[in-house]
């Protein structure tokens, strides 16, 4: 289920792209036009709820909105509810709780920060950037897929599985808008009109995806295949001739639902 297409490697090879600017003394600069539109469109298409939404297939609900919860509250949470639910995602950005304690060890935070609106946008842009977001620079389809493995509501750009989510079929995951879409925000997201439009014309659904705390493993994966000149199944035994036909029977060694 949980299928990694083999040219999805070539993201592996992505910098990490961070723009200099200029903060005002004591202030952490906020985020450009153009990324602010990226993280509207994304946030509009993961969680239509705003920044107090969640997976509503989990099984334990927050205890109170999520940006009246400090980091620690929402960790405290989702380690509860990752423990019977399929997905613990949480926010603005549907952000799981191994990158909530992974970004929370790298942005230096203590864990009594609110999960308000200014730290869940501070951890995309973080996100965004890993990915090799620069809003200085021309956007790429390798820019943008890698966005999508990391939003499962975005669709992958370039290549035989253009236009599905890196998540397609994992869990009810599947793209939320287009690739031609997609491409136009990345271009022009640093205009509302481009942004809203999109947003509109983009499909809506209440499933939300998830960012894969495994992505690094299977990246690893994909890319030793990719060596290889091999088709790639994460999970399942590797099948030579392309992307998996539906009628394929996969026996796969891993549990394909563990999303978080």
């Amino acid at each position: 289920m949980r299928c990694a297409p083999a040219w999805l490697g070539v993201i592996m090879g992505l910098g990490i792209a961070v723009s200099a600017h200029a903060a005002p003394s004591g202030a952490e600069p906020g985020p450009d036009a153009r990324t602010r539109g990226v993280m509207q469109f994304i946030g509009a298409l993961e969680a239509p709820g705003g920044y107090d939404d969640y997976y509503r297939g989990v099984a334990i609900a927050p205890p109170k909105a999520l940006t009246a919860m400090t980091i620690d509250e929402v960790l405290a949470w989702q380690s509860r509810a990752g423990r019977v639910s399929l997905s613990s995602a949480a926010g603005r950005y549907e952000i799981i709780g191994a990158t909530l304690k992974k970004l929370k060890q790298e942005l230096g935070l203590s864990g009594k920060e609110l999960f308000d609106r200014q730290t869940q946008d501070r951890l995309a842009v973080r996100l965004m950037t890993d990915a090799g977001w620069d809003p200085k620079a021309k956007p790429t389809d390798a820019v943008g897929t890698a966005l999508a493995a990391v939003w499962a509501s975005l669709p992958i750009l370039g290549g035989p599985a253009e236009g599905l989510s890196v998540y397609d079929g994992v869990a009810g995951n599947h793209a939320l808008t287009s690739a031609k879409i997609f491409r136009k925000v990345l271009a022009k997201a640093d205009d509302p009109k481009v942004v809203a439009a999109a947003i509109k014309a983009s499909g809506k659904s209440t499933a939300s995806g998830s960012y894969d705390s495994h992505a690094a493993q299977r990246y690893e994966l994909v890319a030793s295949y990719v060596k290889m000149g091999r088709p790639v199944a994460f999970g399942a035994s590797v099948i030579e001739g392309g992307r998996l036909a539906p009628s394929k029977v996969l026996i796969f060694k891993n549990d394909p639902f563990a999303v978080n």
